[in-house]
């Protein structure tokens, strides 16, 4: 659409796989339309884009002054997205870096990743690559954490699929509308991966600890009905069309009160909120950066490629755990 005559347009109408459009008044669209497929997978690319968006164009008041909501949703027939980007992952995860188990390799070659880019078993220093790691999922929590810190209120309008790191996104949004037809699952658990940019720091202030504890552990699907009813989604629409339009109606009307009182009002809720999921997005991060590469991992790949259920290993410790040689864990020092 074209923007609003009084409006100044964006110096900018495509960054990465969105759209930027100002259709409305004050209103700016962030429309995702990934190419050649309607996934909207998550990736480097799709992060990098995100922090540009609400990290600089709509909070760099130089640029965006007349911008008082924005809306993030997928162009129609999208899906809102369908969760991280496995083959683009797998390239990231293993790049310049040993090849921790011969299986490793056979998962990135199942998923169709690039298999050049390895060394040698004894080769690298592993501190150095896990502080790489940390950095790159520093740079993807950003990308999330600049729609939660967007000086403008940022609105959901979810579609279809909205899996894994999707719902990482929209729970940094400010609220969220959905069809009939949308999906959740907070599928990490399912694939060897703890959630780390930004649902299980924000999830359970939307939904409560209970249930987003169920819905992390279970990493299982659930409908848009269900999610409203955790209140997960605030309102559900029957079609892309409706959702639409409750989104627009939402934005308008946001948009014809104050600036600088929802502005302000954004800014002293993310007050109580934001500096405790910034000190949680830290401790995963330094987890994830030691943990994330793991025989489950590379199992949860190799299913995905075979299209079978990962068969992943117990390394839970208890007291009826055997120990190989040289392993037995030392007694409890006596009173």
């Amino acid at each position: 659409p074209t923007p609003a005559s009084d409006i100044s347009p964006l110096p900018v109408s495509r960054i990465g796989p969105f759209e930027l459009s100002i259709p409305h008044p004050h209103v700016c669209f962030v429309t995702a339309r990934s190419s050649p497929n309607s996934l909207n997978l998550l990736n480097a690319k799709y992060f990098e884009a995100l922090h540009y968006i609400f990290g600089t164009v709509l909070t760099d008041d130089a640029i965006s002054k007349d911008i008082r909501c924005a809306v993030l949703l997928p162009h129609r027939g999208h899906h809102f997205s369908v969760g991280l980007d496995l083959k683009k992952s797998a390239d990231i995860l293993t790049a310049n870096s040993t090849t921790w188990s011969k299986a490793s390799l056979a998962a990135k070659a199942m998923m169709g990743a690039d298999t050049s880019n390895t060394v040698q078993e004894s080769a690298g220093l592993p501190a150095m690559r896990n502080m790489a790691l940390r950095k790159m999922i520093k740079e993807w929590q950003d990308g999330i954490s600049s729609i939660a810190r967007c000086r403008v209120p940022v609105i959901a309008g979810v579609d279809k699929m909205c899996i894994g790191g999707a719902v990482d996104v929209i729970t940094a949004c400010d609220f969220r509308y959905a069809t009939k037809a949308s999906t959740f699952s907070v599928r990490e658990a399912k694939v060897g991966i703890v959630a780390d940019i930004g649902t299980l720091q924000r999830l359970p202030a939307l939904i409560g600890q209970g249930r987003a504890r169920e819905l992390s552990l279970r990493a299982n699907d659930f409908s848009a009905e269900k999610a409203q009813s955790y209140g997960l989604v605030e309102e559900i629409f029957e079609d892309y069309d409706a959702m639409l339009a409750g989104v627009t109606a939402a934005a308008n009307e946001i948009a014809g009160n104050s600036p600088l009182a929802v502005q302000g009002t954004k800014e002293i809720l993310n007050a109580g909120t934001e500096a405790e999921v910034q000190r949680l997005l830290d401790h995963v991060r330094l987890f994830n950066s030691a943990f994330l590469k793991s025989d489950d991992l590379i199992a949860a790949g190799t299913a995905f490629a075979m299209k079978k259920p990962a068969k992943f290993k117990d390394y839970c410790i208890s007291s009826n755990t055997t120990f190989p040689k040289g392993m037995t864990p030392k007694a409890p020092l006596e009173k």
